[in-house]
C-alpha cells in the first residue's frame, strides 16, 4: 500500500477491493464498509456488486424478509487477501542501517 510523502497516496480499484475483503473477513453492513472505506454509496454498490459476482463477497439478508443485508469474505476472496499482502510484500524497500 504505497502511501508516502512522495504523493502516492490515491487509492487504486485492487487496494479498495483489498481494503473491503479485510472488513468483511467478519459480517459486515453496507454501512460500515462504507465508513471504513471512505467511499459513497454508489461507490460502494459497485464494488460490493462486483465482489459478490466474482464469487469473492457472499452476501446474506439479516432474516428472511429483511431489506438489510450483510456481507462476508468467502475463501475465494480471503485467497485474493493473502495474494494481494504477498504483492505488497515484494515492493517493500529494505531499511539501511547505518553504524556510527
Amino acid at each position: 500500500m504505497p502511501i508516502d510523502s512522495d504523493g502516492w497516496a490515491n487509492r487504486g480499484w485492487l487496494e479498495i477491493i483489498y481494503r473491503i475483503l479485510e472488513l468483511c473477513d467478519k459480517n459486515r453492513f453496507k454501512t460500515h464498509v462504507m465508513y471504513e472505506t471512505g467511499l459513497n454509496s454508489r461507490q460502494l454498490k459497485e464494488y460490493l456488486d462486483f465482489l459478490v459476482r466474482c464469487g469473492m463477497l457472499h452476501m446474506t439478508r439479516v432474516y428472511p424478509t429483511s431489506r438489510r443485508h450483510f456481507y462476508r469474505t468467502t475463501d475465494k476472496g480471503k485467497d485474493f487477501v493473502a495474494r494481494y499482502k504477498e504483492l505488497v510484500a515484494l515492493f517493500k524497500i529494505p531499511q539501511v542501517q547505518t553504524t556510527v
